[in-house]
């Protein structure tokens, strides 16, 4: 026979078991699954915000003398996945055939960066970060809800 402290411990713990799961439905509910393509203000954040900005830290490394090469492409890499991403959400404001050429056009700089880094390409990979900075507010322009 168990010991009277035990037999309360153990009446206390199913009891408390009990109450807990009463507001449970029987069945657990599925997870609601995670989205595939990020939005365009997630994707804006981590890729063009203020202390994250990719083409930001592309272009303070290649004014260097003697950049991180790695990091460059690398950091390249990542405008061309997120511009990719970008392509497959819906502009806000703007036609989709505007918004389908200003991003095709943004994945293409951004594959001439990554192949310029490669190549340890200063002179290109440098205009070629220029170019894709200078889309921001032509897109910005013609896409974005202020």
């Amino acid at each position: 026979m168990l010991r009277p402290s035990l037999t309360a411990a153990v009446l206390f713990a199913a009891t408390f078991l009990a109450i807990t799961s009463l507001g449970r439905p029987a069945v657990a509910r599925a997870e609601e699954p995670k989205k595939l393509v990020p939005s365009i203000s997630e994707i804006m954040v981590e890729a063009h915000g203020c202390r994250t900005a990719y083409i930001k830290q592309v272009r303070t490394e290649l004014a260097k003398d003697d950049p991180d090469w790695l990091l460059v492409e690398t950091k390249s890499r990542d405008l061309v996945r997120v511009g990719k991403l970008l392509a497959l959400n819906t502009p806000p404001k703007g036609s989709r055939e505007s918004w389908d050429r200003t991003t095709g056009l943004y994945v293409a700089r951004a594959t001439v960066l990554v192949d310029a880094a490669e190549r340890k390409d200063k002179e290109e990979a440098s205009l070629t970060a220029r170019r894709i900075t200078m889309m921001c507010a032509s897109c910005h322009r013609d896409h974005r809800n202020w």
